[in-house]
């Protein structure tokens, strides 16, 4: 009855009923395999979705440009185009980190002394993606520190953190 089972304690590789016995250092090796395995797959598919779910946001300054206006003022001209698949909506307007003194503003109508902007930083002003904006920022002829041939670092900040950041000389 017992001529058909092998002993355990037997120097051959077969098992019990005569089947071949697992190397121990095998098996630890493929469970660590395919938990790496499922890892990489749990994040490359989380990673997908996290690139269908959050939106992009991306701004360029397509072109910056300066003129003088007929009463001497500096006009700063800067083109920004949303790259992005998110609106933006703009929360700052610096000149050489100082914020400009005035938004939603028109144009000056005589020589002025300070730094105007006819942007709006409410929601108003947001560039919805794919669109290209004017952003005209008035510097006055009497604006202390600024004077002809000196460069202007003009910083546009968005409301999501977001910073165009452009120099300028002025004419």
């Amino acid at each position: 009855m017992y001529n058909n089972l092998t002993r355990l304690d037997s120097d051959d590789d077969e098992g019990i009923l005569g089947e071949s016995t697992v190397n121990p250092v095998v098996v630890p090796a493929l469970l660590t395999t395919f938990a790496i395995l499922l890892a990489v797959v749990t994040v490359s598919w989380m990673g997908g979705l996290t690139g269908l779910y959050a939106p992009t946001v991306s701004v360029e300054a397509m072109n910056v440009t300066c003129a003088l206006d007929d009463h001497g003022n500096w006009e700063v001209l800067v083109k920004l185009e949303n790259c992005g698949d998110s609106k933006l909506t703009f929360s700052k307007v610096l000149l050489n980190g100082t914020e400009v003194s005035s938004y939603g503003a028109a144009a000056p109508a005589s020589e002025s002394d300070s730094t105007i902007t006819g942007l709006s930083v409410d929601a108003a002003s947001e560039i919805a993606p794919g669109e290209c904006v004017d952003v005209a920022i008035w510097v006055g002829a009497k604006c202390t520190p600024f004077r002809r041939g000196s460069v202007v670092e003009v910083r546009i900040i968005c409301a999501g953190g977001t910073e165009i950041v452009e120099r300028v000389r002025l004419v």
